[in-house]
C-alpha cells in the first residue's frame, strides 16, 4: 500500500491512502455504470420496472393483454404510455415512504409501468401502489372501453352479414379471451344491450319525425 504524507495547517501529518483512493474511485465509477444502464435499458429488459397490482376481470386481463401486445407467458402487462388506458393507468399510480398493506385481489393483474427520464428517481425512491378507490376508476374505464370495442367489432361483423354465433367466436379469438360459457355468454349480453339501445334509438328518431 503507497502512502503519501502531506504537512497540515496545524503542523500535524495526515496520511493519504492511494489504496484507498482508488477503491472510493472504482466503486464511484461502478455506480455511474449502473445509472447509465438504468437510465438507458433496452426496450425489452423489464426487469427494472416498478410493478402494482390491481383486481379486474379474468375476461379484461385477456382484453389488456392484447391492448398492450403482450404475452400471458411473460405473467405481466406492460404499460405504454401512448395507450389511453396506459395514460390513466399511470396517473393512478400512489407514491409513498414505506410499504403500504391492501387486501388480497380476487383476480389480481401484474401491471409493469414505464420508466421514463422525468420519473425513474420517484420510482426508485419510493413504494407504488394503487388505491382500492383509483382501481375502480380503472376497472370502469377499461370495462367501458372493452364494450366499445365489442359495439364496433359486431356492428362490422353484422353489417357483413355474419351471424352473432360467429362474430362473438371470431372475437373471443381475435382478443385471446377463452372462449368458454362464462366469457361467450358476457359478450353476448353485452350485444344484446348495444342491440337494445340501438332499437331504442331508431324508435325515438322514427317518434319524432311522426310528432315533431
Amino acid at each position: 500500500m503507497f502512502v503519501e504524507s502531506v504537512e497540515g495547517v496545524d503542523g500535524k501529518i495526515c496520511l493519504l491512502s492511494i489504496e484507498r483512493f482508488y477503491i472510493e474511485l472504482g466503486w464511484r465509477y461502478i455506480e455511474y455504470i449502473l445509472y447509465n444502464f438504468y437510465i438507458c435499458m433496452k426496450p425489452n429488459d423489464y426487469k427494472m420496472n416498478p410493478i402494482v397490482t390491481i383486481d379486474l376481470q379474468p375476461y379484461l386481463h385477456d382484453y389488456l393483454y392484447h391492448e398492450f401486445d403482450c404475452r400471458k407467458e411473460d405473467g405481466a402487462v406492460i404499460i405504454k404510455t401512448n395507450n389511453d388506458i396506459g395514460k390513466l393507468i399511470q396517473a393512478m399510480v400512489t407514491m409513498t415512504d414505506r410499504p403500504h398493506k391492501q387486501a388480497i385481489k380476487e383476480n389480481p393483474i401484474t401491471l409493469l409501468l414505464p420508466i421514463q427520464e422525468w420519473n425513474h428517481f420517484l420510482f426508485r425512491d419510493n413504494f407504488l401502489y394503487i388505491p382500492d378507490w383509483k382501481q375502480r376508476m380503472i376497472q370502469d374505464y377499461i370495462e367501458a372501453s372493452f364494450r366499445l370495442r365489442i359495439r364496433e367489432y359486431f356492428m362490422a361483423g353484422y353489417e357483413k352479414g355474419y351471424k352473432q354465433d360467429r362474430i362473438i367466436k371470431a372475437f373471443l379469438m381475435a382478443y385471446n379471451i377463452k372462449n368458454n360459457q362464462l366469457n361467450y355468454d358476457q359478450v353476448k349480453k353485452f350485444d344484446y344491450r348495444n342491440r337494445k339501445k340501438i332499437i331504442r334509438e331508431v324508435d325515438k328518431d322514427i317518434q319524432l319525425s311522426l310528432f315533431p
